[in-house]
């Protein structure tokens, strides 16, 4: 991504049961940097619950983050555990190739461009979750093997129709305030063209040519119509039409356009399918929305 805007302030963080709450205003913070789960943890268990989703029912869940941040103009970089779902497709140990969601402790869902041709297989591929900045580990990470790989079954390599995989993993993800996962929208559901509640998060490239980038990326990307996107009534379209602001990249692909809903919890709306030109002018999401049957025959097994 390039010229990233990031998104707007969470005002208050939704508890899933009443009387569960936080003993100290830092604990947004703590929970940010990972003391949830190394270095206090006994303290944060008994003063920061609601920070480190401790509450009653908090690991049936979903769209929630713990770190508050304020919209920052031409902002690039993500806070730590800002996006909690996002998952980075691992190949061969050593490098990234594109992002994923967290669906739910045994679920990811991606690009099938990410997983078809690649020389993706559940030996080459791992998961990474609770990653942001992939030259270092801060403790946060895991990493975890596929089990299998699944495409959808009307995936077109020349068309990038049905642009939709899912993978299983061989072990649940341990949910914490760095691994969350992330809200499906309702079937059938879009955003509307004019939206910007709505982003995309990843380790794309920040100009092209050039590798993904090693911290995450955020970027609020506005919706539009889909004749922007070469006429593609299968895609949600986004963007601001000028090669100098916010697109994908090379690296975003497979990654999650997310949505903030009225009560501050986030839905996925959208993966991250092509760009327009060489990650210029506007990107194509493949509509979550419409694969809602398909994702829970899989996730709901």
């Amino acid at each position: 991504m390039n010229a990233l805007l990031a998104f707007a302030a969470f005002t208050t963080f939704i508890a899933l049961s009443s009387g569960c709450s936080d003993n100290h205003n830092k604990c947004s913070y703590w929970a940010s940097i990972g003391y949830c789960t190394r270095n206090y943890v006994d303290y944060m268990k008994s003063n920061c619950r609601k920070s480190c989703n401790l509450c009653t029912g908090s690991t049936g869940s979903c769209g929630q983050s713990s770190v508050q941040q304020s919209r920052i103009i031409a902002g690039y970089d993500a806070k730590p555990g800002a996006w909690p779902w996002m998952a980075s497709l691992w190949m061969n140990g050593r490098s990234h190739i594109c992002g994923g969601s967290l669906l739910n402790s045994k679920w990811i869902l991606t690009a099938s461009h990410c997983v078809v041709g690649t020389g993706a297989s559940t030996r080459s591929l791992q998961i990474k979750l609770g990653e942001h900045y992939h030259r270092s580990n801060d403790g946060n990470e895991q990493v975890i093997n596929v089990r299998r790989i699944i495409s959808h079954p009307r995936y077109s390599r020349s068309s990038l129709v049905n642009d939709i995989a899912l993978i299983e993993l061989t072990k649940p993800a341990m949910i914490n305030s760095r691994v969350q996962p992330i809200c499906l929208p309702s079937k059938g559901s879009r955003p509307r063209i004019g939206s910007r509640q709505c982003y995309l998060s990843g380790w794309g490239s920040i100009q092209h040519p050039g590798p993904s980038h090693h911290t995450l990326q955020q970027a609020m990307l506005p919706v539009v119509s889909h004749t922007n996107c070469f006429n593609r009534r299968d895609m949600v379209c986004t963007g601001f039409g000028r090669s100098s602001l916010t697109n994908a990249c090379r690296g975003d692909s497979g990654g999650p356009y997310v949505c903030r809903k009225s009560d501050g919890s986030w839905e996925q709306h959208g993966v991250a399918s092509f760009v327009v030109e060489y990650c210029k002018y506007y990107t194509a999401f493949t509509p979550v929305g419409d694969y809602i049957d398909w994702i829970n025959q899989y996730i709901k097994s």
